[in-house]
C-alpha cells in the first residue's frame, strides 16, 4: 500500500491498522485526534486509508504465498482453476479476508473429489461451507472472549442446543426482515434510542443473546450501520430462508423453537393429526411464512440462481 507516510519530504506519522471496523462507534474519529476541552482538534490532519480490492494479479500472488506458507494440499493451479469455474467467486475473493477463507473452504468442500476438472461446483455449495466455517470460527472467538456471567450462560445454552442451527436461523430471519422492511437495502441503520420497539431491536439490541448470534454471522458494523460483508451473502440468506438444506427437518425444528419463545403458534401444538396432515400443514404454513409467500423473486437473479442450484442439489 502506497500512502507516502514517513517517506522523504512527507508527513511523519503512525498508522493504526484495523480489520474489525465494525467495532468502531459513530464518533470513533475523536479517539484518534489530539484535542482538549477548549480547543477543537484539527480534523484536517486525520486521514484514513482503505485497502483496495485485490486485482487478478494480486489474487494470484496471494494464492502462491498462501500455498507456500500453509503447505496446503492444493497447489496454486488447482486454486486458480476453482476460482475461474465457480460463478461470482472471482468478485467475492477481491476482498483479501474472504479470499483467505475461500482458500481454506475449497479443499474441505471438494475433499472427496479426485477429478476436479470434471466436477461441477455450485456457488450455493461454496456459500454453505463458507457460512458454516464463519459461524464455527465466531463460536470459537466468543468462547475465548471474557463474557459477562449472563452472556456465558446464554452462550452455553445456545451451544448446547446447536450453535450452527441458531446462527443460520438468525441469519435467515434477519435477511427476511431486511427484504420485508427495507426492500432488500443491504445497509441497516440502528439506534437504540430511535429504533426501540421496531423490528431492528429484535436483531441489533443486546437482549436475549442476539448480540452473540450477531457476532458469529458474516455481518459488519461501522458506527450505527450494519451490513453483510458482501451483498451476495444477503441474497444467499434470502434463498436459504426460502429453501435450505434438509428443509423439511428444519421447518419442524424452527417452529418448535419459535413456539418456545412465544413468537408464533406451532401447527404441531394442535391435537395429533395424521402424519400426512401434519406434513401438509407444516409445508403450507412454511410457504406462507417464507419470503416466497411475501415477495416476488422474479427480478432477484442471484437469489433464483441459489434456489436453482439448491433444487438441483436436493431434488
Amino acid at each position: 500500500m502506497s500512502n507516502h507516510l514517513n517517506q522523504p519530504g512527507q508527513w511523519r506519522a503512525q498508522m493504526v491498522i484495523s480489520c474489525r471496523t465494525e467495532y468502531n462507534g459513530v464518533e470513533y474519529k475523536d479517539c484518534f485526534q489530539p484535542t482538549d476541552r477548549n480547543n477543537g482538534g484539527d480534523t484536517g490532519q486525520f486521514q484514513e486509508a482503505i485497502i483496495s480490492p485485490f486485482t487478478k494479479e494480486q489474487i494470484q500472488d496471494y494464492i502462491g504465498q498462501y500455498v507456500s506458507l500453509k503447505k496446503s494440499s492444493w497447489g496454486s493451479e488447482k486454486y486458480l482453476q476453482a476460482l475461474e469455474q465457480i460463478p461470482n467467486l472471482q468478485d467475492l475473493v477481491k476482498n483479501p479476508f474472504i479470499l483467505k477463507i475461500s482458500l481454506e473452504v475449497l479443499p474441505r468442500l471438494l475433499r472427496t473429489n479426485t477429478n476436479f476438472s470434471s466436477t461441477r461446483i455450485t456457488r450455493v455449495q461454496l456459500y454453505d461451507e463458507f457460512v458454516a466455517l464463519w459461524i464455527d470460527r465466531g463460536k470459537i472467538r466468543l468462547r475465548e472472549m471474557e463474557l459477562s456471567p449472563y452472556d456465558k450462560s446464554t452462550f452455553k445454552r445456545i451451544a448446547d442446543s446447536g450453535f450452527q442451527q441458531y446462527g443460520i436461523t438468525y441469519l435467515k430471519e434477519l435477511v427476511t426482515a431486511i427484504y420485508e422492511h427495507q426492500n432488500g437495502n443491504p445497509v441497516v441503520r440502528y439506534s437504540e434510542r430511535v429504533d426501540r420497539r421496531t423490528w431492528k431491536e429484535t436483531f441489533f439490541s443486546d437482549k436475549d443473546g442476539s448480540h452473540l448470534l450477531r457476532e458469529v454471522i458474516p455481518l459488519t458494523r461501522n458506527g450505527d450501520q450494519y451490513r453483510f460483508i458482501h451483498k451476495s451473502l444477503l441474497e444467499y440468506g434470502l434463498s436459504l430462508a426460502v429453501f435450505g438444506p434438509s428443509q423439511r427437518n428444519e421447518d419442524t425444528e424452527v417452529m418448535s423453537l419459535e413456539s418456545r419463545r412465544g413468537s408464533t403458534g406451532s401447527a404441531l401444538s394442535f391435537e395429533s393429526p395424521s402424519l400426512t396432515e401434519r406434513t401438509a400443514t407444516i409445508d403450507d404454513q412454511s410457504l406462507l411464512d417464507s419470503p416466497l409467500g411475501k415477495r416476488n423473486l422474479v427480478g432477484e437473479r442471484s437469489v433464483l440462481q441459489f434456489l436453482t442450484e439448491r433444487a438441483q442439489q436436493e431434488p
